[in-house]
């Protein structure tokens, strides 16, 4: 028998407490939202229950981590700058219980700085919102996380974020295109297959320039379409040519990573 506990906290947070067997799989209905501020826990639960999705709020890290325990939310939501045990520590030991390892992190932050994000990312997150955003961007988020959760997804090494950016594999000159960019690596959409293994020279045509890196593939795959079929490649990037392509890739993924959260 499940027991419930539901404790105010100032007007509009609640802290609610319930306990399941260690057995029990992930509710892939449930997500808990760990933020310190009351009127930001009403706007997420409003939104998502809109969804019908079950939200529960704790409002610090010690009470998000228990409370996820008993839970076990498939999606759990976790304010970076939280008090007491703070935002990395309360990722970490999320990820490090054998019991929570499944539920799926999305890092909510104020801080566009890439590195901040990416300690993140190391700690055990898989997505980023970057406050303030708007409903839409909230919706698109959790239902994406919520699907990694159900499929029970890989993490990447790094995180990726969307992209359209025209590219250039000087191996034989294949043109395409990215779709997603990460400082591991990329999703392209190429004119030809490239075998897995394949090393080049990638050309960036990004909005500011031409970036040059040293890459290989990972994986390629067929997409089917409506009208043709498109040659996806998984690509690791090497290096950078210069230090100046690294800095301009940087910044380029940080205004892509601040953009996508607004």
């Amino acid at each position: 028998m499940a027991l419930d506990l539901h404790l105010r906290r100032n007007v509009n947070c609640y802290l609610s407490i319930r306990q399941y067997s260690a057995e029990e799989a992930l509710r892939t209905d449930l997500v808990l939202v760990i933020d310190d501020d009351p009127a930001f826990c009403e706007l997420v639960s409003t939104v998502l229950t809109g969804l019908a999705l079950e939200v529960l709020t704790a409002p610090d890290g010690v009470r998000g981590i228990e409370l996820a325990r008993g839970a076990k939310p498939a999606v759990i939501l976790l304010d970076m700058m939280l008090p007491g045990l703070g935002g990395i520590r309360t990722c970490q030991q999320l990820k490090q219980d054998p019991f929570l390892a499944a539920s799926v992190v999305v890092t909510v932050t104020a801080s566009p700085d890439l590195r901040y994000i990416e300690r993140a990312f190391r700690a055990g997150s898989e997505f980023f919102l970057m406050k303030p955003f708007g409903a839409e961007r909230l919706v698109q988020v959790v239902e994406s996380a919520l699907e990694r959760a159900k499929v029970g997804g890989q993490r990447r090494a790094q995180p990726r974020f969307p992209v359209d950016v025209p590219v250039r594999c000087v191996v034989e000159e294949v043109v395409g295109r990215a779709v997603n960019a990460g400082f591991g690596g990329l999703k392209l959409y190429l004119a030809e297959k490239l075998a897995p293994g394949t090393k080049f020279r990638l050309q960036l045509e990004l909005p500011t320039g031409i970036v040059a890196a040293e890459a290989k593939v990972i994986w390629q795959d067929d997409e089917v379409t409506d009208r043709s079929v498109r040659y996806s490649h998984g690509i690791q990037l090497l290096g950078f040519v210069e230090d100046s392509d690294f800095l301009q890739y940087r910044r380029f993924l940080i205004k892509i990573a601040v953009g996508s959260a607004l």
